[in-house]
């Protein structure tokens, strides 16, 4: 059996900690290094060496944003994939999520069963946006234009005009 993929979740809420956990756990081929309730605390993470396969990002949290967070993992040049997290259903936020570096943008109301095919998906390398977000997003939009492609460090993202 291959090596389970290597995760941090970051996210302020506990609650919302715990169901990720729960459904990662209860899959094989995921196994969790740590947790961040803001940005600080994931970053500290970072650099006593604990350096994921991938990165669930909430966006939304207190002394260090998601936002943020993905300016300063671009900044120190990590290559984890990462799996934005987030209530924010405007197209604005997933444009500079994916602007800043996310692989993945998916919204917690469909964390229970979108979460590990997310992964699976961001894991290959490939985009990967909540159904309910694809749907909103015109089809000049390059990220819509870019789902189930593979992803390249050379990828030019995006102008997501209404």
């Amino acid at each position: 059996m291959p090596e389970p993929y290597k995760l941090i979740i970051t996210d302020d809420q506990p609650t919302i900690r715990q169901g990720l956990r729960s459904i990662l756990e209860s899959e094989e081929e995921f196994t969790i290094l740590g947790e961040a309730g803001n940005g600080l605390e994931l970053m500290d993470l970072l650099n006593q060496g604990v350096v994921p396969d991938a990165l669930i990002l909430d966006l939304s949290m207190p002394q260090m944003s998601g936002l943020e967070v993905l300016e300063q993992i671009r900044q120190m040049h990590f290559s984890f994939e990462v799996l934005v997290l987030t209530m924010h259903k405007e197209r604005d936020w997933l444009c500079r999520a994916f602007n800043l570096g996310a692989g993945g943008f998916m919204l917690k109301d469909g964390m229970a069963r979108e979460l590990p095919a997310a992964l699976h998906t961001l894991l290959e390398r490939e985009i990967y946006i909540s159904p309910v977000m694809a749907n909103e997003l015109p089809e000049s939009c390059l990220v819509k234009s870019m789902l189930g492609q593979r992803r390249t460090s050379s990828t030019t993202l995006i102008h997501c005009s209404k």
